[in-house]
């Protein structure tokens, strides 16, 4: 893909005699390219960043760390990514600058593509981090808020038409091993009602700590890794990120107050948005739904790894009064 990403350079004006370095920042996951930080001779645009995808005419050759390595898992890879490739092209320039990375360009050709966007580094978010602090929590759901406000009601053309990589209808396989015969009795009916609530936005579909960059003081952040986006209610993106920054040793009210600071930021950036809406009903019909996208997400996890540390008594308690107050 050397040539691909030169081409793509080329159409920015950007020639090899203006690349210092590559940075490989990583490897993608199962094998199916890398992203690279390129390093450029230029105080105005000192580095950008280089996602370079490319699938092998095998799935066989690929590998996965769980084994999950199927014809139907390449594909829905392939689909994320062209999904990824329509979300920046054509929806991500349309947010307030600096939510998302500025698309820059890309080239497409019949074994992947190279997508070229903004460096978040060289922007003001330079952090990224495993562990998050109350402040970086708030600020993340801020950020959710005002993503689903923006997106409220969107079109999801182009994009997934169920947003998240746990959506029941890509995830067969899983689904076929979950041993929970409760949840796996429910899990369409779960997908229906989420599916159902009458307040649809766009998510992220992958909301995880890891996919955010911060800055310095930690009061801004701007996700990465679109692969996932689609149409679904915020109390996905939600949940999502929660697992990626809880103990799991919380109690049932500090989750009610993340919950409180996602709808409080949610109707400030409704009344900028959508002033036509009501922020009120869309709590009202989200915030009961929360445990149930809670159910929809421990669905796909205990058929993946159900010995995953984000499976455990907190998650199960949810889940279990999630079910029993619909009388599931």
């Amino acid at each position: 893909m050397h040539k691909q990403n030169l081409a793509v350079l080329s159409t920015l004006g950007i020639q090899s005699q203006d690349i210092i370095e590559y940075e490989l920042i990583q490897e993608l996951w199962s094998g199916y390219g890398h992203l690279l930080r390129v390093h450029l001779n230029s105080l105005e645009q000192p580095s950008i960043i280089i996602k370079s995808i490319r699938w092998p005419a095998q799935r066989e050759s690929l590998h996965h760390p769980r084994g999950w390595n199927t014809s139907f898992s390449h594909q829905r890879k392939l689909n994320s990514y062209n999904v990824e490739l329509n979300w920046y092209a054509k929806y991500s320039n349309q947010m307030l600058s600096k939510q998302v990375a500025t698309y820059l360009g890309s080239t497409v050709a019949s074994d992947g593509y190279v997508l070229v966007i903004e460096d978040l580094r060289t922007a003001g978010l330079p952090k990224v981090i495993d562990k998050a602090s109350p402040l970086e929590i708030v600020t993340v759901l801020n950020w959710l808020a005002d993503f689903h406000a923006f997106w409220m009601g969107s079109s999801s053309e182009g994009l997934w038409d169920i947003g998240t990589y746990w959506h029941l209808a890509t995830r067969p396989d899983e689904h076929d091993a979950l041993q929970d015969k409760r949840l796996k009795a429910v899990a369409s009916k779960i997908d229906d009602m989420l599916n159902a609530c009458p307040f649809q936005t766009l998510v992220h579909g992958d909301a995880k700590l890891a996919n955010f960059c911060f800055s310095e003081d930690s009061t801004k952040t701007a996700a990465v890794d679109f692969q996932y986006v689609g149409r679904g209610i915020g109390m996905k993106d939600v949940v999502l990120f929660l697992t990626s920054v809880i103990s799991f040793d919380e109690h049932a009210s500090q989750i009610n107050d993340y919950l409180d600071v996602y709808f409080n930021s949610l109707a400030t950036s409704l009344s900028f948005y959508r002033p036509d809406m009501c922020a009120r009903q869309v709590e009202q019909v989200w915030r009961p739904l929360f445990g149930l996208a809670w159910a929809d997400f421990q669905r796909f996890m205990k058929g993946w790894c159900p010995t995953h540390f984000k499976v455990n008594p907190l998650t199960e308690a949810i889940v279990d009064k999630a079910l029993r107050e619909i009388g599931l």
